[in-house]
């Protein structure tokens, strides 16, 4: 896993501020980047494995050696004196000593070996004229043919008790043995070394500090961290500062999750661009004793974006380690929502301004998940909202305009701990559970559509407050627990005229009223029910004359005839008389009256009518009258 550095500040294109460009070009996706205290401009896209501020200290590629052959297998020779381990104890009081004005002094790290020796430090004794001044550092494999990788000429002798440092010599290649080749000394007739590092590549000692600021309005890429966390040494290890009108995306990984911190942002959102901060779980864990530190900062006036999780500080016990801290612009995450765990303020959310819209779950622990004070700002969630486990943990603790929820609200089990704390209007689609804190608790209208439910000592809703003419309106079922009701109206004071609209049933539990306001008003269109306790503890409900159980439907009782509690209600069947129905038809608990008709009936009922067709019917010829005609015409009878 390479990492790479900036040697300078500047443009991430400008190849030049990169370490070892020449060789190894721009850092690459495989590659950590560290900025080395300086400030990189994102003026492009690009994929790399993890961002980093955080000092970082050189990896000595040889042990601490105790002879010249230990520990095994590494092996230390020079061709100055027999202690050539000296230059490689961790020790530069100590002094690898010999006769001559040039020599070397080699490691050889061991059979099958082959490491990547990037950079070195060269320590000088106490006399300068005994340290080396012009060598080249060498590498090989079978300890014959050495390949030149550094050349050093220098016009004097390294000074008493100095040393020569390089963080990169640019070499890619590994090599089994190493040596540093004298050619000449300060002008002794012997040459002392009191140490020799030799560092891995990409172990170089880098400074804490820096930052990758993203502050270019034509940036529409991302950069893209795939396993390794952001690492921060210093304030904002990234700055979004691009102006209004562009677009910032960073994406980190879904399994990422921002490690303790102990600096005042992670992330800086000050531009006015819109950012959207992809797959990251952003955890506010704080071990040290710093306070105001947040995962991300926000003062942009632009839209944040998040997709993952928010959660405030699980670890430390200092104050304000939020996940996000607004003060400007809005809020959007597609995740779940959590509070910290610590006694300090800790949440997921701290916004002072501007809106909030989550798809996910809410949910509070030691600290409340969400508080969002702006005076006209909004919330949205699609997902559950839940208090946490102390006094004032709330899901929600909102001052603002107006919110929305869609999934279940339920308090905490923390005393005092709801699920939404408001002064604003609220409207919920789903159930309101009470707990030990209550579901929802509000200073201002709201509409609920579910069922309401009453908890330990936590009403499922309530308008705590005595200010008259607030409206709870509810669609669903109002259930009191043993010990509280479902929803308490005017507990701050004084009722006033405050209204509660129900369209549903109520359940009062072991005499706790499921409703409890001066002013209650139910559906005159919907069916109602309202189960009450005696006093020896038998359930009774009370039921609208339109759900009273086991009556008869309408349609199914005679017409006109009422019926029901109070006689309310009135059937709308309609029975025929037994004179309308043929004779011994059961009808009307009877039978039918009505005759067969003869023919004898039907003649005398013509004969006998005024009826212009009866008429007809009686003068129409038949077989006989036609034949008594004919009959009397042939006797002459005409």
């Amino acid at each position: 896993m390479p990492i790479r550095w900036a040697v300078a500040s500047g443009n991430f294109s400008n190849l030049a501020i990169w370490n070892d460009s020449g060789s190894l070009g721009f850092p690459t996706a495989s590659d950590d980047i560290w900025a080395n205290n300086n400030n990189i401009n994102i003026d492009q896209s690009f994929t790399a494995i993890s961002l980093n501020s955080t000092a970082r200290a050189r990896t000595i590629a040889t042990p601490q050696m105790t002879s010249n052959i230990a520990p095994s297998p590494y092996v230390a020779a020079s061709s100055f004196a027999a202690s050539a381990w000296q230059a490689f104890d961790r020790n530069t009081t100590t002094t690898a000593l010999g006769t001559g004005m040039s020599g070397w002094i080699s490691m050889d790290f061991g059979s099958g070996s082959s490491v990547v020796i990037d950079g070195y430090t060269v320590f000088g004794s106490s006399t300068q004229v005994q340290n080396p001044r012009n060598w080249t550092l060498e590498g090989s494999n079978d300890n014959s043919s050495w390949t030149v990788l550094h050349t050093v000429t220098q016009a004097s002798a390294i000074v008493a008790s100095g040393n020569y440092s390089v963080a990169s010599i640019g070499n890619s290649v590994g090599y089994r043995y190493y040596r540093l080749n004298i050619s000449a000394n300060g002008g002794n007739v012997s040459t002392s070394v009191a140490e020799i590092e030799l560092y891995e590549r990409g172990t170089a000692a880098l400074a804490a500090g820096g930052s990758f600021i993203f502050n270019s309005g034509s940036i529409s890429g991302s950069v893209t961290s795939t396993t390794a966390a952001l690492s921060a040494g210093a304030t904002n290890l990234i700055q979004v500062t691009a102006a209004t009108g562009s677009t910032v995306t960073l994406s980190l990984g879904s399994a990422v999750t921002a490690p303790a911190i102990s600096v005042a942002n992670l992330i800086n959102h000050s531009g006015n661009c819109n950012f959207n901060l992809n797959g990251t779980i952003f955890n506010a864990v704080n071990t040290i004793s710093v306070t105001s530190t947040n995962c991300i900062s926000k003062s942009s006036t632009g839209t944040i974006t998040i997709i993952g999780d928010l959660i405030g500080s699980t670890g430390g016990n200092q104050n304000t380690l939020h996940a996000l801290n607004s003060t400007n612009g809005n809020t959007v995450v597609i995740g779940n929502v959590r509070g910290g765990t610590i006694s300090g303020l800790s949440y997921g959310i701290n916004q002072t301004a501007g809106n909030v819209t989550i798809t996910g779950n809410v949910t509070a622990q030691a600290q409340p998940a969400i508080v969002l004070t702006g005076a006209s700002s909004q919330f949205t969630i699609i997902g559950n909202i839940t208090g946490g486990t102390a006094t004032s943990a709330h899901g929600i603790n909102f001052t603002g305009t107006s919110g929305s929820v869609t999934g279940t609200v339920t308090g905490g089990a923390g005393s005092g701990a709801h699920g939404i704390n408001a002064t604003g209007i609220v409207s919920i689609t789903g159930n309101v559970v009470g707990s030990a804190g209550g579901g929802l608790v509000t200073n201002n209208n709201a509409t609920i559509i579910g069922n309401v439910t009453g908890g330990s000592i936590g009403a499922g809703a309530t308008i705590s407050t005595s200010t008259p003419s607030l409206t709870f309106t509810v669609t669903g079922t109002v259930v009191a627990s043993s010990t509280i009701g479902g929803i308490l109206l005017g507990v701050g004071g004084g009722v006033g005229t405050q209204i509660c609209n129900l369209t549903g049933n109520m359940i009062n539990v072991a005499g706790k009223q499921a409703i409890f306001a001066q002013n209650l008003f139910i559906s005159d269109t919907a069916t109602t029910q309202w189960r009450l306790f005696t006093p020896g503890g038998q359930d009774k409900t009370l039921y609208s004359a339109d759900t009273f159980p086991n009556q008869p439907t309408p349609a199914n009782v005679r017409s006109g005839s009422l019926f029901g509690p109070s006689n309310v209600l009135s059937g709308s069947m309609v029975v025929p008389s037994p004179s309308d129905v043929r004779v011994n038809v059961l009808t009307d608990n009877t039978v039918g009256t009505g005759q067969s008709l003869t023919a004898a009936d039907f003649l005398a009922a013509i004969s006998a009518s005024a009826d212009p067709y009866a008429q007809r019917l009686r003068n129409v010829a038949t077989v006989d009258t036609v034949g008594s005609l004919l009959t009397g015409f042939n006797n002459g009878g005409f």
